[in-house]
C-alpha cells in the first residue's frame, strides 16, 4: 500500500476560492475512476496549510494514475486554476509505503 501526500499553503484570503476549484478537481478524479483523495487541514498549527492525501494499492497504480493525470487536459486546467491561490514554493510531496509486518 502506498500513500501520496501533497502539501500546499494557500494564500490568505484565497482559501474559499481554492476549495471551490479543489472540489471540482476531486469530482473529476472520481469521474475518471482515480484514487479517491481527501484534503486535510490542521486543527491547530500552521494556518492555511492543506494536505492532499490518496492511497494506492501498489507503486504501478500510483505511476499509472500520475501519468494519466498529467496527460488529461481537463485535470491540468483545474491544476492551473489552483495555482494562483498557492504560496509559490510552498508545495512539496511525499510518497509513503506501508511498513512490512514482522514475522
Amino acid at each position: 500500500m502506498y500513500r501520496s501526500r501533497l502539501y500546499q499553503e494557500v494564500i490568505y484570503g484565497h482559501f474559499r476560492d481554492f476549495m471551490e476549484v479543489s472540489g471540482a478537481f476531486q469530482a473529476l478524479m472520481r469521474e475518471r475512476g482515480w484514487a479517491k483523495g481527501a484534503v486535510w487541514t490542521p486543527t491547530v498549527g500552521r494556518g492555511n496549510l492543506l494536505v492532499w492525501e490518496a492511497e494506492y494499492p501498489d507503486l504501478a497504480s500510483f505511476q499509472r494514475e500520475g501519468d494519466a493525470l498529467y496527460a488529461d487536459k481537463d485535470v491540468m486546467d483545474l491544476v492551473r486554476q489552483m495555482g494562483p491561490h498557492i504560496v509559490q514554493g510552498s508545495a512539496y510531496s511525499e510518497l509513503w509505503e506501508q511498513a512490512p509486518s514482522s514475522a
